[in-house]
């Protein structure tokens, strides 16, 4: 059985994808990473933990930071 543990990061610039801004700062967490060079998977909260959350694909290294 494998566990997944959500990886915490925060945006490092604004990245805008399917009309939706998510800026930078936002909290969020990698679901799933894939292929090389890495491209991650994340879900954001642009509205806060109780909001509603974006997720964005095909982001680098380059775009997160570990929160």
């Amino acid at each position: 059985m494998i566990t997944r543990v959500p990886i915490p990061i925060v945006a490092t610039h604004d990245v805008r994808r399917a009309g939706i801004l998510i800026e930078r700062g936002t909290r969020g967490e990698v679901t799933e990473m894939s292929g090389v060079p890495g491209q991650y998977t994340v879900r954001f909260w642009p509205f806060g933990l109780t909001g509603t959350t974006v997720v964005v694909d095909r982001l680098t290294r380059l775009d997160l930071t570990a929160a």
